[in-house]
């Protein structure tokens, strides 16, 4: 290989599959400037870059759907961003997001190619069938004469894509079942013992889809390690807004009690990991937990108040971990490292800079609305996208915190981590803004919005540009 001339060995080297050719950067220092020079990565197909978010309202009657991002930098890099091509839809919530797809209720969507594949009806989980067989009955003396089972598990659908792989054109979406106690109804009516039945059983059994067959599939994994409690610890919270997220082959899912399930993708396996933090020790009011991935890998992250006289928590864990191989058996030893503790300032409008950086023209969009709100003024930079790397700096915690400190409650969402650099974002009533976990710099980027009841729900998007002739080649 040393005595091939470049041309030759950059043509060896681009017959490579994705994550074989990004392997080969690793080897030598001459192989890596040729992939990154001639672009075989073909980064310009793979979503590299944070475009726009998603969010959801919490509104159960009318649960609107906003798309947040730079409106002249959205119409030419996501044409599709506002779903305005799926006419024939009156509800499009966007239930999950993985590297640049969209998984809405029952349909993939790809906004950067306006493109969408429909899926086959999925499967009801059936809590008998996740404990291995076991009659569970949970309905009323009337539901029990009309046969009527009252089921304890609450859908949660996954998606799973990655560019990097061999086959970068499949897709799978994972139906992994929760714990609803909202359905619980009367404890009596359970046939057994919550307090004793461990959860999730030492044999996960969920329905996936592949592209690759276009059909649901019942698999199972096996449990490593101990469980996150019993079922009726599970129970005692509720399963809404349970994100999930793919990393490096595995699957992580917000379970109950805020622990986290890891779904090895690429062998039959799976484990529990617990909540990083009580919040009770903590005196935290309203807590809520949050998973996302960032730079570095999976995070958690804790949103919560003291005391209403203060300015809200915000806490961010990493999870690290490291690979051990036993009798054969590889088993994943997972820890939380607490990476830091921040407060979010009200930050009013009289503090920030409303013109600077064109900034001021970023809007939350409502997206049957989009093409009905005002545009940007004609000197507008059209390509123009987010720096956050360098930034005007609008806020210095180490500073400026005593002076920012809240009078009253207000009201904070956290928006989700910027996948690839070590970034949150926030939406307060003065606009939305980023915070850097490491510089403790916050940036304003625009966009007020008003939605009465709150967020149920937000992606931080990542456009890819496979076609669909690439991703949904059997739809």
């Amino acid at each position: 290989m040393d005595q091939l001339p470049d041309d030759m060995l950059a043509d060896v080297l681009r017959r490579l599959p994705p994550s074989s050719l990004a392997a080969s950067r690793c080897v030598r220092k001459h192989w890596c400037s040729i992939i990154d020079a001639r672009r075989l990565l073909r980064a310009d197909l793979l979503p590299l870059r944070l475009d726009a978010l998603y969010c959801t309202s919490l509104d159960a009657f009318e649960q609107l759907t906003y798309l947040f991002a730079r409106p002249a930098w959205a119409a030419r890099r996501i044409p599709g961003g506002c779903l305005d091509f799926l006419e024939d839809y009156m509800i499009l919530e966007v239930q999950d997001h993985c590297n640049g797809l969209l998984f809405l209720c029952d349909m993939v969507v790809n906004p950067a190619t306006r493109q969408w594949a429909n899926l086959p009806t999925s499967p009801e989980p059936s809590i008998d069938d996740m404990l291995g067989g076991v009659r569970v009955w949970a309905g009323t003396t009337a539901d029990q004469d009309n046969n009527d089972d009252h089921n304890l598990l609450y859908s949660s659908y996954y998606l799973v894509y990655d560019p990097m792989v061999e086959s970068p054109q499949h897709f799978e979406v994972f139906l992994v079942p929760l714990l609803a106690h909202g359905l619980l109804g009367n404890r009596e009516n359970i046939t057994i013992d919550l307090d004793e039945q461990q959860w999730p059983p030492s044999t996960l059994r969920i329905h996936v889809f592949s592209s690759r067959t276009w059909r649901w599939e019942e698999r199972s994994w096996i449990r490593q390690g101990e469980p996150a409690g019993t079922m009726a610890d599970m129970l005692q919270s509720d399963c809404w807004d349970r994100k999930a997220v793919y990393f490096r082959g595995a699957l992580y899912v917000h379970c109950q009690n805020d622990s986290v399930m890891r779904i090895a993708l690429y062998n039959d396996k799976y484990q529990m990991m617990r909540s990083p933090a009580t919040p009770s020790k903590l005196g935290a009011k309203y807590p809520t937990f949050y998973l996302g991935k960032s730079e570095k890998g999976v995070y958690s992250a804790l949103f919560y108040w003291v005391d209403w006289s203060s300015c809200p928590q915000f806490r961010v864990w990493l999870l690290k971990e490291k690979e051990e191989i036993n009798n054969g058996n590889h088993i994943i030893h997972m820890e939380w490292v607490l990476k830091t503790i921040i407060s979010i300032p009200p930050l009013h409008p009289d503090k920030l800079p409303l013109v600077q950086s064109g900034f001021a023209y970023d809007v939350w969009r409502v997206i049957r609305n989009y093409n009905n709100e005002e545009v940007p003024p004609a000197d507008f930079a059209a390509d123009d996208e987010w720096d956050f790397d360098n930034a005007d700096i609008v806020f210095d915690e180490a500073k400026d915190n005593k002076a920012l400190e809240a009078k009253e409650h207000y009201h904070v969402d956290f928006l989700g981590f910027h996948p690839y650099k070590e970034i949150v974002f926030f939406s307060l009533r003065s606009g939305t803004i980023s915070y850097n976990l490491n510089t403790a710099k916050v940036q304003w980027l625009g966009g007020r919005i008003h939605i009465p009841v709150g967020m149920s729900t937000s992606f931080p998007y990542t456009p890819c540009w496979l076609t669909l002739g690439e991703l949904f080649e059997n739809s």
